[in-house]
């Protein structure tokens, strides 16, 4: 059986920044243009205390938050350590590695994870090589398949590490909200929602009771 890790940086375009601009570190900013129309791109988790969220709009976040840092985009700077932590995964850990978006990565660790003890172990050398490396905070799920260790790499934010295993899929998995899948945007949650389909358990449970004859 594979064992699959998928690692989910944590805020990560507002990480970056921190990373090269100390003065920031544990204030609460968001990334965005500075047009009148603007949206929030990205957003730490000083600024989640505020409840701000991606595709707010900005001046609503600065009402939310008054001392709000709003820095603009900079994609080269995102492009720039998305390659550094895929050259890391792939120097220090195996070249099994697949960059799934600038900020995500799926990792085979089957044939190396043994070399930690443990599944857990493993992940954890992998996400205190990344902190103390590039200074970026990053969360792990763990599980047999792709779409699993996804989900796993959602449960503990930040700096998590949680694994999905058959015993614990109902508990943990199934109650959460069904705009968590992968593919899930927010016109088909409002239509399953409407529809009393509010957890991925529910859609699990209904499409069991579909007649498929």
């Amino acid at each position: 059986m594979k064992l699959i890790f998928y690692i989910d940086m944590n805020a990560f375009f507002a990480s970056c920044h921190q990373v090269i601009d100390p003065r920031i570190v544990s204030k609460p900013i968001v990334v965005s243009s500075q047009s009148r129309r603007a949206i929030v791109a990205s957003n730490n988790y000083e600024a989640r205390k505020y409840n701000i969220k991606t595709a707010m709009p900005l001046y609503q976040a600065k009402v939310l938050c008054p001392t709000l840092i709003c820095i603009n985009v900079n994609r080269e700077l995102y492009i720039e350590y998305s390659h550094k932590i895929f050259n890391l995964l792939v120097n220090n850990f195996t070249n099994k590695v697949e960059i799934t978006s600038i900020d995500e990565y799926c990792l085979d660790a089957t044939n190396i994870y043994l070399q930690y003890n443990n599944a857990f172990e493993c992940a954890k050398a992998i996400q205190n090589n990344i902190l103390n490396s590039l200074n970026l905070p990053c969360s792990i799920g763990i599980s047999y398949n792709k779409f699993l260790a996804k989900m796993a790499s959602k449960v503990n934010k930040p700096l998590g590490i949680f694994i999905f295993k058959p015993h614990n899929i109902k508990t943990k998995l199934w109650p959460l909200d069904i705009k968590e899948l992968p593919g899930i945007g927010k016109k088909t949650t409002e239509k399953l929602k409407n529809i009393n389909i509010n957890t991925i358990g529910d859609f699990e449970t209904s499409t069991n009771n579909w007649d498929l004859q």
